[in-house]
């Protein structure tokens, strides 16, 4: 008999568990590289499998984030929720992942990176939607599900998402930025 996984396991697919050693092995400085293409392996191997159950032409947006939230939380890898913000872009926020749980403990309000929730996203997505989808996190926030705070990302085009990016570094602000796509 096997004992009941513990609440704080993370488990991941050796899919990812592979692309993590492959990048860590080329590039030790590349940590956050590896966790970012370990979580685009978790992602995209969680869609093909809800794929196999539910054909993406066939499943509704509410069924589709059942399902993910129903496998994620079953490998320990968080809760996620989605609106749409704007024709080009939507917001995907996340709790109880590893990520957001580290941000538990920290006493700052940096929204410092979270490279493996940031690429299961775009895993997730990219498989779902058969085309590329970027994701980019936006703010960590305190008080989401279970205490844990909650980590938001915009998520659209790479290419949308790159322009996005960058005048957020200049120091646009989000929400001017939205009005205008």
């Amino acid at each position: 008999m096997t004992a009941a996984p513990d609440h704080e396991e993370v488990r991941l697919p050796r899919s990812a568990v592979e692309a993590l050693v492959r990048s860590a092995a080329t590039d030790p400085d590349g940590v956050a590289r590896a966790l970012r293409e370990a979580g685009r392996a978790a992602g995209a191997e969680l869609a093909a499998r809800i794929g196999e159950l539910a054909p993406a032409d066939r499943i509704s947006m509410a069924e589709f984030w059942s399902a993910v939230n129903a496998e994620a939380e079953a490998r320990g890898l968080g809760e996620f929720r989605s609106a749409p913000l704007t024709e080009a872009v939507a917001g995907i926020s996340s709790s109880r992942t590893v990520e957001a749980l580290a941000a538990a403990g920290r006493t700052d309000d940096s929204s410092d990176s979270a490279p493996f929730t940031e690429g299961f996203i775009e895993g997730l997505l990219t498989e779902a939607a058969g085309e590329p989808v970027a994701s980019l996190l936006t703010r960590t926030s305190a008080g989401g599900a279970h205490d844990s705070p909650e980590l938001v990302f915009l998520v659209g085009a790479p290419s949308y998402l790159r322009i996005l990016r960058l005048r957020l570094e200049a120091g646009e602000d989000l929400t001017g930025l939205l009005e205008e796509s």
